[in-house]
């Protein structure tokens, strides 16, 4: 379980401050050349296709093409998760392996005040809206109206809506699939309208004191199945950002003091970026925190899992190798409860 006492920021302007520091704990075998670190690949061996910025921590791999940031790289070599690889770096900072650089104070972010919208359009969707939205999204009918009875989702012509008892903030998308087209002209798969820095959901947590955190209006619908696939639905609530890029509105934050959160982030780079903003928004105001990570999972057609409504269709193989994906909801509540 991820306890954060570092700010992520922190953690990562001392892993990219002092390179050479972690460097030489995590990768013994690699070599300083000019500016750059060299080793062989993640494992450590000797050689040279895995090259090290020695000012910044970046590292590319010229014989597998994989490349990131300093905890990518902890990530790899130690085969840990986001949370864990945190875990390690800090255990490195409270060492002293790692020394704490001054972090300058960064400017105040200002947010736009918050403000109610009357969207006089929205009606509940029939069954037979439910049912098309189960073909295009390929998500149960179960978690759809587990969303639909908490007043979450909702219809606005051929269009299915996510939002909540705020009215801060909406995501629409085409009952059929087809794309949204946005008054600029450009197309998406779904359109948001508000404050993107709402999640949606988090209006509605009542006296749930567990929440999954998802991003998008496709995992946020994937969410609820899967609590009704793990049968925890009266336990758990669910919330989506709608963006990877948004940070979390200061007064949605204080919805989350006391509770449990589990983040299920796209495995993606702008995915795990957000995760790690989120995570370091909520530590301080969460009983408990974790992410979750999809990393190697293949759904049912061999393809890789890239979030959570592709986890609903996990390879069985993978399905039955390990309790946590069997159940990662019900895992983490072991932990807190």
């Amino acid at each position: 379980m991820t306890m954060t006492r570092y700010p992520i920021d922190r953690i990562n302007q001392a892993l990219k401050s002092r390179t050479g520091d972690w460097v030489n704990v995590l990768l013994p075998g690699a070599k300083l050349s000019g500016s750059h670190y060299r080793a062989g690949s993640v494992r450590g061996e000797p050689g040279t296709s895995l090259v090290i910025d020695a000012s910044t921590g970046i590292w590319f791999d010229h014989a597998t093409g994989q490349k990131g940031d300093p905890l990518a790289l902890i990530m790899e070599v130690l085969e840990l998760s986001f949370p864990k690889a945190l875990d390690w770096a800090q255990a490195q900072l409270e060492a002293g392996v790692i020394e704490t650089p001054v972090v300058p104070a960064k400017p105040k972010r200002v947010f736009q005040p918050l403000r109610h919208h009357n969207w006089s359009d929205l009606v509940r969707p029939q069954r037979r809206d439910i049912n098309q939205l189960c073909r295009n999204l390929q998500i149960g009918g179960e978690g759809l109206r587990l969303a639909l009875r908490r007043g979450l989702l909702w219809l606005s012509g051929n269009r299915a809506v996510i939002t909540d008892s705020a009215r801060y903030v909406r995501a629409d998308r085409n009952l059929d699939g087809s794309p949204v087209r946005l008054s600029s002209g450009s197309v998406t798969k779904s359109r948001t309208l508000g404050f993107a820095t709402w999640p949606v959901g988090v209006s509605d947590l009542e006296d749930r004191k567990s929440v999954i955190l998802t991003e998008g209006f496709s995992d946020f619908l994937a969410g609820h199945h899967l609590l009704v696939t793990e049968g925890v639905q009266k336990y758990v609530s669910v919330c989506a950002m709608l963006g990877a890029a948004t940070r979390i509105h200061p007064e949605a934050l204080e919805h989350f003091s006391g509770r449990n959160v589990l983040i299920f982030y796209d495995s993606d780079k702008a995915g795990k970026a957000g995760a790690r903003r989120w995570l370091d928004q909520l530590n301080p105001h969460c009983r408990c925190i974790q992410t979750y990570w999809f990393k190697d999972l293949r759904r049912d057609d061999g393809e890789p899992v890239k979030d959570l409504r592709d986890f609903l269709r996990v390879h069985v193989d993978d399905w039955e190798a390990d309790p946590e994906v069997t159940m990662p909801v019900t895992h983490f509540l072991r932990k807190v409860l």
